[in-house]
C-alpha cells in the first residue's frame, strides 16, 4: 500500500506497460470532487481528474521524453490504471 504522507497525499507508480510513470494524488477528497469522479458529464470527470491529481509525470506515449502540462492528456489506459489503483487504496486507508 502506499503511505499516506502527512499532507495526505499519496504517490501512485503506474505498472506495464507505464513503468517509471507516477502520480502524486489527493486521498480524501472535498464531496464535490467525489460526486465530479462518478459524474455522467465527461467534463465533470475530466475536472475532478485534474483536480485530483496534484503532480505527475505522465507523457503522451510510451517512450515520449516531454512530460505533459495536462495529466488528463495521458493515454486513457494509464489514467485508468492510476484512478483503479487510487480507488483500492483510498478504501483501504481509514478517514482519520
Amino acid at each position: 500500500m502506499a503511505e499516506l504522507r502527512a499532507d495526505r497525499k499519496i504517490r501512485i507508480e503506474l505498472t506495464a506497460p507505464f513503468e517509471g510513470w507516477w502520480a502524486e494524488m489527493k486521498l480524501h477528497v472535498p464531496f464535490r470532487l467525489a460526486l465530479q469522479l462518478e459524474s455522467e458529464s465527461p467534463e465533470d470527470r475530466v475536472n475532478a481528474i485534474r483536480s485530483l491529481i496534484v503532480a505527475h509525470n505522465f507523457r503522451e506515449e510510451v517512450g515520449y521524453e516531454e512530460t505533459l502540462a495536462d495529466p488528463t492528456d495521458a493515454p486513457d489506459d494509464a489514467i485508468g490504471q492510476v484512478l483503479e489503483k487510487w480507488g483500492a487504496i483510498k478504501a483501504a486507508v481509514p478517514n482519520a
